[in-house]
């Protein structure tokens, strides 16, 4: 009897292993895209998350920086069609200081600068689709369109009032792009430290200007951004330091690449690489150059 129960056993433990083994296998064969993220949750994994930077969504003024309508929508039926999942910033920095899953083929949709348009030709795209995005607020612009009260999708920002009806739609997650850097010249370069000046200078600059939006947003929309989105990608090491040091949780470049976030490794929600979308490719071009 005995003989017969370590039998049973070893052949249990034969079964598991054997199991263990080809689901292992099975994973290291798929696209890292086909993964199953609920399973990365052992310290030595990791989640890619291609990030996709638009800027403005404008019918008949194609640039480097602004697209048609129908380019953004024929994007998103793309992602919508392979299957892939928007995470917005505060998904990614659960999944590493609290390793919570994220959705299998997580990608994240990002919109510089809070153009007016941005909610006129993209909010409804996204929520057809039940996607989200971060749209990331220069101060200064929205400052001057709340001012003005000139509200026009071809050139406006978003006032403070749409910024905060923005946040109740649910659609998008605001963050942070500075209230004043996004200008370049007289020996400056968006957030990035200018030789003119000292470290302490610097971060006294760049503390001032970042927590002046900080305290705008949560006064008109209750929100308190976690994330920093350098103008034209411009950064530095000291940057780096103050914003950590400041509170916030992760920084966007402007870099191409693809996102690797690492469960509890904090560093890897930091410079983050961005895609920027341009109007010079087809759907299928522009993700073809940005996944493997």
């Amino acid at each position: 009897m005995i003989f017969k129960l370590k039998r049973i056993h070893i052949i249990i433990f034969a079964v598991c292993i054997t199991t263990i083994a080809a689901l292992s296998l099975g994973l290291a064969s798929r696209d890292v895209y086909k993964r199953d993220y609920d399973l990365a949750a052992s310290d030595d994994s990791y989640v890619a998350v291609p990030i996709i930077m638009y800027h403005g969504v404008l019918d008949g003024r194609d640039n480097t920086y602004i697209i048609p309508v129908e380019t953004l929508e024929q994007d998103l039926d793309f992602l919508k069609s392979n299957n892939f999942n928007t995470v917005v910033m505060q998904d990614l920095i659960n999944f590493v200081h609290y390793r919570i899953a994220l959705p299998k083929n997580p990608i994240m949709i990002t919109f510089d600068d809070g153009f007016f348009n941005n909610i006129t030709n993209g909010e409804n795209l996204l929520k057809e689709r039940g996607f989200r995005a971060v749209i990331s607020i220069v101060g200064e612009f929205s400052q001057a369109s709340t001012d003005t009260g000139d509200i026009n999708e071809r050139y406006s920002y978003l006032t403070w009032q749409q910024i905060n009806e923005l946040v109740r739609g649910g659609v998008f997650e605001v963050q942070n792009h500075s209230w004043g850097l996004h200008h370049t010249g007289r020996g400056y370069n968006g957030a990035k430290k200018s030789s003119r000046e000292s470290a302490e200078e610097y971060e006294k600059r760049l503390t001032a200007d970042v927590m002046r939006l900080q305290a705008h947003i949560f006064a008109y929309s209750g929100v308190r951004p976690t994330t920093f989105s350098y103008p034209f990608g411009a950064h530095c090491d000291e940057s780096e330091r103050v914003l950590q040091t400041i509170g916030f949780r992760a920084t966007l470049g402007a870099h191409g690449g693809i996102a690797i976030l690492k469960p509890n490794q904090p560093q890897s929600l930091f410079l983050l690489p961005r895609n920027n979308r341009t109007p010079h490719y087809t759907t299928e071009e522009f993700f073809a150059r940005i996944l493997p």
